[in-house]
């Protein structure tokens, strides 16, 4: 069981990465985000354990937003489901194995967003599609982007965060002792164009 709880974290970690990524502000248009500078951590929750999580180490995509212009907004991350870490190699073999994530057969995750809704200076909203195990479905994602009031013309912090139901993705391990929700947040330290 403490090992689905930690699947289903590191696949709502992906699950992040790939829907969170969100603008931050701004009179000075668009903004595009490295994946390099990229980490997406996810977490779920059990009736007999404590929250567990993990994070996906290799995240590669563009994401760029512009607030002034929401339809030039697009994100489209991929995200490597073998580089899965809970931080325990015996509990990683069981995420990635057929019964979670089945990395042999799926090896990526991917987010690619159909609309972008601006919430306000700080804040988005980005609607799109999860496609993790073969099987695609709508996940909505809010962002906040912050810039440091002293450098403004800075590179902007994105953090994003989301909840994906992982009995949609064919993941019912553990489930209902561990729950079928997984929060995932994504972080970032883009470069401003």
């Amino acid at each position: 069981m403490a090992g689905m709880g930690k699947f289903v974290r590191r696949a709502v970690l992906g699950v992040g990465a790939l829907v969170a990524l969100s603008a931050t502000a701004s009179a000075q248009g668009a903004v595009s985000v490295s994946p390099a500078s990229t980490a997406v951590r996810v977490s779920v929750n059990s009736f007999f354990l404590p929250v567990k999580g993990g994070s996906f180490n290799d995240v590669s995509g563009a994401i760029t937003v512009d607030f002034a212009r929401p339809e030039r907004s697009r994100i489209a991350v991929k995200v490597d489901a073998r580089t899965l870490d809970a931080g325990v190699p015996r509990y990683n073999a069981f995420l990635r194995g057929a019964s979670v994530f089945d990395v042999a057969r799926y090896p990526s995750m991917t987010f690619t967003s159909t609309r972008m809704t601006r919430i306000d200076d700080t804040h988005a909203r980005f609607d799109g599609l999860l496609t993790m195990r073969g099987v695609t479905r709508p996940l909505s994602v809010i962002a906040t982007a912050v810039r440091d009031p002293a450098n403004p013309r800075g590179p902007t912090r994105f953090t994003a965060r989301g909840q994906l139901n992982r009995l949609e993705f064919g993941i019912d391990r553990g489930y209902p002792l561990v729950t079928a929700m997984v929060d995932f947040v994504l972080t970032t330290q883009p470069s401003a164009d």
